[in-house]
């Protein structure tokens, strides 16, 4: 009976353990999906209490609140852009410019030490065909990382109409 005992007594330790590394196994490679969702559905329940919000003080039935309040953000983060764009393009162009020279003289600077010698050795060469290669990746992966950040604003989007009915 002892004996018994103990095994099934291991046995309710291990199954949870050896469960939650197969739920880790299984979802890993879909962590990028997961954190869409998850910060499309938060980006959903913030408009639907704006929404809320909205038809409360204006007395206007849901679905035009939420037209209301998307309408809002477009118009907003529209205009955002329009008064930024030409900022941010301006500096670009600079740090093109820049950007191999800052990279030569930060070369110069590590040269003077040890430990900068090493680091010297891991950073592309100062020629400004590699140092526009190694900016073209950095912008690249900017625009990437606003695409997505569009792309969780559309599922937020979506959810918003999803969960937060407009009658």
């Amino acid at each position: 009976m002892e004996i018994n005992t103990r095994i099934v007594g291991t046995q309710s330790r291990i199954f949870p353990c050896i469960s939650a590394v197969l739920l880790v196994l299984l979802l890993w490679p879909a962590w990028r999906v997961l954190l869409f969702a998850f910060a499309g559905i938060i980006i959903g329940v913030l408009l639907c209490g704006v929404t809320d919000f909205v038809a409360r003080r204006t007395n206007l039935i849901r679905g035009l609140a939420y037209a209301l309040v998307v309408s809002s953000i477009v118009v907003i983060m529209g205009g955002v852009v329009w008064f930024m764009a030409p900022h941010v393009a301006a500096q670009t162009r600079q740090l093109i410019q820049d950007f191999p020279r800052s990279l030569r003289h930060l070369k110069q600077l590590l040269g003077r030490y040890e430990i900068g010698r090493d680091l010297v050795e891991l950073l592309p060469a100062a020629s400004t065909s590699d140092s526009i290669g190694l900016l073209t990746h950095v912008l690249s992966s900017t625009a990437k990382a606003f695409g997505e950040l569009v792309g969780v604003l559309i599922v937020g989007l979506y959810l918003g109409l999803w969960t937060c009915p407009l009658a």
